[in-house]
């Protein structure tokens, strides 16, 4: 008995009782890289060209963002903290509370960001 045959007799039975336990099997997926260590599984039809255009601010968005960065780093949080909260959409007021109220910007983050 040949390797096909032996493969054959495994998956066909193993698709079958798949198949009446309505168990659906994943697409195949492959590694985006992330951020740091973490890894992201994406399933492989979902990078197509659409999904990788990537989202432009109007020239009046990236002001009113690159205006509530430069508040936020007054208030103590470095450019990262700034750049999160902002693409987040935090009310830099919600942030200026916190601090004044004596909170670490670091606690602040954690507390702002969901």
């Amino acid at each position: 008995m040949g390797v096909y045959a032996l493969v054959l007799l495994v998956a066909v039975p193993i698709a079958v009782i798949l198949a009446a336990r309505r168990i659906h099997v994943r697409a195949p997926t492959h590694y985006v890289r992330a951020p740091s260590h973490l890894r992201v599984r994406v399933p492989a039809h979902a990078m197509s060209s659409y999904h990788a255009e990537a989202y432009r601010p109007t020239d009046d968005e990236e002001i009113l963002l690159s205006w509530e960065e430069e508040q936020l780093r007054a208030l103590g949080f470095n450019e990262f903290q700034a750049r999160a909260l902002s693409a987040a959409g935090i009310s830099w007021h919600d942030a200026e509370r916190l601090i004044r109220r004596g909170c670490p910007p670091e606690l602040a983050l954690d507390l702002l960001l969901p």
